[in-house]
């Protein structure tokens, strides 16, 4: 595949040129599980980028790629280290937000909140982002 080549050959320097054409392609394919998992192969931080954006992963395919476990103490980490992972304010919290809306575990819920305040200590630019997104954090699950 002529696209998961080039991704490879994408230098650490040229990756904020590239990043957003492999993002809005992995956004636009209806069903990105094989492109997003190729590119993190290929490129794990261009990969990343995209799946960020990507619509309509599979809860599998995230898992995967995040290394997530059954282990919530395993996963706790991976959560906190999303922003380091995707080096792009916007995405990095895009995807807290894609694994917030995924669970209603309590635990998860808090490391990815202290992923987002994280995010918004490292990004000055993007603490309102970051704000918004903490709280909207429970949004998603039913009053009791």
């Amino acid at each position: 595949m002529a696209i998961i080549e080039h991704a490879r050959q994408i230098a650490q320097e040229d990756l904020s040129r590239w990043a957003e054409p492999y993002a809005l392609l992995a956004g636009l394919i209806p069903a990105p599980d094989d492109l997003v998992k190729a590119l993190v192969k290929a490129n794990p931080a261009l990969g990343l980028r995209a799946l960020a954006t990507a619509q309509g992963l599979e809860d599998k395919t995230l898992r995967e790629i995040l290394e997530l476990s059954d282990d919530p103490e395993e996963r706790a980490k991976v959560y906190e280290r999303v922003p380091e992972l995707i080096d792009d304010p916007i995405r990095a919290l895009a995807l807290l937000d894609t694994l917030r809306r995924r669970t209603r575990d309590g635990n998860d819920l808090f490391h990815l909140e202290q992923a987002a305040v994280a995010a918004g200590e490292k990004w000055p630019e993007a603490l309102s982002v970051a704000v918004k997104l903490q709280t909207r954090l429970y949004d998603h699950i039913p009053p009791p």
